[in-house]
C-alpha cells in the first residue's frame, strides 16, 4: 500500500513510499520503470502518520514520522539520516500537522 508520494524535480521521477514496509520507490515516467531502492528505510511505528516531501535546494526527501521522528533521504547515495524530532503542532484539540513542504529559500542558508 502507498503511503506516501513526491516528484523529484531533479530527476522528474516520481518517488513513492510504502506504507507497511517502508520500501522507497522511484518512478521514470519517461521509462515507464519503477525501481526500488535498496537501502534499509524507516518503518512508521504503531500509530504513526508520516509525511514526506522533497527538498529541492538540499536535493533530498524529507519524511517526518509523527509525532517524534524525522529522516532525510539522499536518492544519490541511497542513504537515511535520521534528524533532529520535529516540534509539535497543538491547536488546542490534540496534536495536528497534516501537511508537509519545503521552503526551498530556507533550505540553501
Amino acid at each position: 500500500m502507498i503511503g506516501q508520494v513526491t516528484d523529484n524535480p531533479s530527476s522528474e521521477d516520481v518517488i513513492a513510499r510504502e506504507l507497511d514496509s517502508g520500501d522507497l520507490w522511484s518512478y521514470n515516467i519517461g521509462a515507464g520503470k519503477w525501481t526500488r531502492f535498496d537501502r534499509p528505510r524507516p518503518i512508521n511505528g504503531e500509530g504513526h502518520g508520516a509525511l514526506m516531501t522533497y527538498d529541492t535546494a538540499q536535493r533530498r526527501l524529507v519524511l517526518v514520522l509523527i509525532p517524534d521522528h524525522s529522516w532525510t533521504f539522499q536518492p544519490t547515495s541511497g542513504l537515511w539520516s535520521e534528524q533532529a524530532a520535529p516540534p509539535q503542532l497543538n491547536f488546542g484539540y490534540g496534536p495536528g500537522g497534516g501537511e508537509i513542504t519545503s521552503n526551498q529559500s530556507r533550505s540553501a542558508q
